[in-house]
């Protein structure tokens, strides 16, 4: 198993019988009407992936992985450059079909809709496990991929920390973990406090995002991390 970084949340991952692209968010346009863009800069990640497909794509088994359809994991532009090459989607069933409905509106692709747990099996000894935290907050998901003897788990910025422990002793030890260490947050940035409260608030955010972030290792028992999906310099 081979493992890119895309940048932000994105991975390219790459077997002997099977690609899987995850969060592909690479388009120079940005995201959320030009208000986000990648940092640092992934923008040549798009050629990357665009060259690998058009020397596997026939010859593989090629599944893109959307978590939810936030602009920053759903990239629609990049995957409409890509809808030439053969592939499949892998994505979550969540309650609400905007993620779902968005994706039909210009793919005519086949999409694998996954349930909380399910296991798709994606080739010999190969198998894709979808996670989802579908509440009235939150809509997002988290994939497992295993091949043969290695596995990695992306909780990209998906909040299921309370049931990696579960997770763990169902499929054993975590090669490859990836997980949100700074995320994006309205609080404190967008209110008025003093800046010794302002302070205060940041330092206490930032530990709290870094005890969440260890405990997952060490529930995971990952004998790799790989921070995803925010820059670390936040």
């Amino acid at each position: 198993m081979k493992i890119t970084y895309l940048g932000h949340a994105g991975f390219y991952v790459e077997t002997d019988s099977t690609i899987l692209i995850m969060d592909s968010w690479v388009s120079d346009s940005g995201a959320f009407d030009g208000g986000w863009f990648q940092f640092p800069c992934n923008h040549q990640m798009g050629d990357f992936i665009e060259d690998k497909l058009t020397m596997n794509a026939d010859l593989k088994n090629v599944f893109v992985y959307v978590s939810h359809e936030h602009k920053d994991h759903f990239d629609k532009r990049f995957l409409n450059r890509i809808e030439k090459f053969n592939f499949k989607y892998i994505i979550p069933r969540f309650r609400r079909t905007l993620l779902l409905d968005q994706i039909k509106s210009f793919s005519k692709k086949e999409i694998i809709l996954c349930e909380d747990e399910e296991v798709i099996s994606v080739s010999i000894n190969e198998k894709v496990i979808i996670f989802s935290d579908d509440s009235e907050l939150n809509r997002d998901s988290a994939i497992f991929f295993e091949s043969g003897n290695r596995n990695f788990l992306n909780l990209n910025d998906c909040k299921i920390h309370d049931r990696l422990g579960l997770i763990q002793r169902n499929l054993g030890n975590i090669d490859v973990l990836a997980a949100q260490y700074s995320g994006a947050t309205w609080h404190p940035t967008c209110y008025e406090y003093s800046e010794k409260e302002y302070t205060r608030i940041s330092k206490r955010k930032k530990r709290t995002k870094f005890e969440n972030t260890a405990q997952a290792i060490e529930l995971c028992k990952a004998s790799f991390y790989i921070p995803s999906a925010g820059p670390l310099v936040f």
